[in-house]
């Protein structure tokens, strides 16, 4: 039995002792009444009558304080006991708001620390992510973002810099899809855009000297005026392109493919056409001083009025090629021996 059902009980234990105290009372009033009165008043007989009824009520009445005694003792018992529990459950109970109180508070100070921590970290990683970069170096790491809004975004700030004149020497845009792209009038020098997709990008008059463009995309990409002096254009793509009036002075254009390209007015002094295909390659005016042109594939190619030394063409591939002079030529030595 708890607590709560002892208190209950209480009040039935102090009906019980209230009715013994009653009925201890009346016996001892019964037994001690004739006490009162002079035995000369009463008859004999009448008093050797009611002496059994006083002594059966005195023997009631100490029956009846013995239990009294008992169910008060009982009574102070179990409230003492009731008192010593309660006490105990107050303390038990103190005890666990104390320390649920104290874990609380302490999880609250480890949560509010780690959560003051990873605030410090979070701004710390954000200020370090979003630390102002050089447009530059901001420009090759969204063109490099294999999302297309981050590349589109690379774009625009690329074209933003043009624009605005900015010397963009040394950019990194290698590998990238650069297609159809206005680069007109940039400032690339040493620009790295080897393996890079250019095709139908307009780089018209843009400094293109000392770029490497190793193996890059430039199919029908317009380059007229531009500079590509010593630039690396070796196995570059440069089918149908517009090279006219493009300075090409000691470029590298060794396996390159322009195939149909427009050259008319170019200056190829000095560069390396070793395995060039200008097959059907529009080179009319074009300078193409102090070239050797070994295994240069120069089929249906127009060089009329080109400067070049016509000797320099003994290990060319012509064949449908129009001279300098305006001759057609439909074969050179080096046909003959691919023949044998």
């Amino acid at each position: 039995m708890n607590s709560s059902a002892k208190t209950k009980s209480s009040p039935q234990h102090l009906l019980l002792l209230s009715l013994w105290t009653g009925l201890t009372l009346l016996f001892l009033y019964i037994g001690l009444l004739h006490n009162e009165l002079p035995n000369n008043e009463l008859p004999r007989n009448e008093f050797e009558k009611d002496k059994p009824i006083k002594q059966i009520s005195l023997f009631w009445s100490g029956i009846s304080s013995f239990l009294v005694f008992k169910m008060a003792y009982k009574l102070a018992k179990r409230k003492i006991k009731h008192e010593i529990q309660y006490e105990a459950e107050q303390e038990i109970q103190h005890q666990i708001q104390h320390e649920t109180q104290h874990e609380t508070q302490h999880e609250t100070q480890h949560e509010t620390q780690h959560e003051t921590q990873y605030e410090i970290e979070h701004e710390t990683q954000h200020e370090i992510q979003y630390e102002p970069i050089a447009p530059i170096e901001q420009v090759s790491q969204l063109l490099s973002s294999k999302s297309i809004l981050d590349r589109q975004a690379g774009i625009t700030l690329l074209q933003e810099l043009i624009s605005d004149g900015e010397d963009l020497t040394g950019l990194h845009l290698s590998e990238l899809n650069l297609t159809r792209v206005n680069l007109a009038g940039a400032s690339l020098f040493g620009t790295d855009l080897s393996n890079t997709d250019l095709s139908g990008a307009d780089l018209s008059g843009a400094d293109l000297s000392g770029a490497i463009l190793s193996s890059a995309n430039l199919d029908s990409a317009n380059l007229s005026e531009a500079d590509l002096s010593e630039a690396k254009l070796n196995d570059a793509n440069l089918h149908r392109a517009n090279l006219g009036n493009a300075k090409l002075r000691q470029s590298d254009l060794s396996g390159a493919n322009l195939d149909g390209a427009n050259l008319d007015g170019a200056n190829l002094n000095g560069a390396n056409l070793y395995e060039t295909n200008l097959n059907n390659a529009n080179l009319i005016g074009a300078s193409l001083l102090d070239i050797n042109f070994c295994k240069t594939n120069l089929r249906k190619a127009n060089l009329w009025k080109a400067f070049l030394d016509r000797d320099s063409l003994s290990e060319a591939f012509l064949g449908g090629t129009t001279m300098p002079n305006g001759e057609l030529v439909n074969g050179s030595r080096s046909d003959e021996l691919s023949d044998e």
